[in-house]
């Protein structure tokens, strides 16, 4: 499976139940990460997850919680974390450019 760069808002889906379908298509993607590997993250993204899911969703988490979701990413091989510098930058266009999304963006 291609690396899948995967941004807040699918995170923040994945773990929010009252989103229906964007809910479903989200934690699919997110189990097969989880089994096969692939996954790619900024840093930022974890942290944005980590606000969005404990204070603005419909039905906000647990901050402990939410804070095992995020250790749990930082811990995994399946799961590649980036962060912000000029290499990332990089690393990220050429994992965007090989990513497909979902609902047609891109």
């Amino acid at each position: 499976m291609p690396d899948k760069l995967i941004d807040t808002n699918i995170l923040v889906y994945a773990y929010d139940y009252s989103e229906g379908e964007k809910h479903e298509v989200s934690r699919d993607l997110l189990k097969q990460i989880w089994k096969e590997g692939g996954g790619v993250v900024c840093l930022q993204n974890l942290m944005e997850f980590f606000v969005v899911i404990t204070k603005k969703v419909e039905n906000p988490i647990d901050v402990t919680a939410a804070k095992t979701i995020v250790e749990d990413f930082l811990k995994s091989d399946n799961w590649m974390i980036i962060d912000r510098d000029v290499d990332t930058f990089l690393v990220l266009l050429t994992v965007f450019l090989n990513t497909e999304f979902p609902y047609g963006m891109q």
